[in-house]
């Protein structure tokens, strides 16, 4: 079983149940799920990062103090997936900060690199016989990477598809984390449909 969970950002009365060592509180609703399966993915929102320089944006800029890594790790969770449009709220320096406290967690991370040839790379992870590929992407958000910044891997369509027929010859499955979508309206975008079979008719 793969548990996926949503945006993970622990602000405010969260991080102060974190701070103060009450992980297992914050988690005991989850306690079960989080050990019946075989590998975890989160959406990290946030860098983790104490300072630093908001970027310009529309909606909030968010960070949050790196102590909060002991929720991801109390949890348990495998894979941050780092391509959403809060990774880069406090610049490239904010994503490779987070980069480096995640590996040094040995929390495996995806869709976040020092440049963008580094956000574009597949995770590749082997469970229980099998290789599984994870990508991620963001779409049209702030905070991506460049050639020679780090951040968050774009959703390109085409270069994404390409993406994905080259992680399919190395892996037995294909997983695609798609950051976007229409706020706060529950159905998909025909847009968004034809992209997402696109990447299923790809070997997604």
């Amino acid at each position: 079983d793969i548990l996926f969970a949503g945006d993970f950002c622990p602000r405010g009365r969260t991080e102060s149940l974190v701070l103060t060592g009450r992980d297992h509180e914050i988690l005991a609703p989850l306690a079960e799920e989080l050990a019946r399966k075989d590998l975890s993915v989160v959406n990290l929102e946030t860098p983790l990062i104490t300072e630093g320089t908001p970027i310009a944006k529309s909606g909030p800029n968010l960070k949050v103090n790196p102590a909060n890594v002991s929720l991801l790790k109390t949890g348990g969770w495998d894979i941050a997936c780092c391509a959403n449009n809060h990774i880069g709220d406090f610049g490239p320096a904010g994503a490779i900060e987070t980069c480096k406290l995640l590996k040094k967690k040995k929390i495996q991370f995806v869709g976040v690199g020092k440049n963008l040839e580094a956000a574009r790379q597949p995770l590749i992870v082997e469970k229980n016989g099998l290789h599984i590929a994870f990508l991620a992407v963001a779409e049209n958000e702030f905070g991506l990477a460049t050639d020679k910044t780090a951040g968050a891997n774009p959703l390109q369509p085409m270069r994404n598809i390409r993406q994905i027929k080259a992680a399919s010859q190395q892996a037995d499955f294909v997983i695609v984390l798609v950051h976007g979508g229409n706020e706060h309206y529950p159905l998909p975008s025909p847009r968004m449909v034809d992209t997402y079979r696109a990447f299923v008719d790809a070997g997604a």
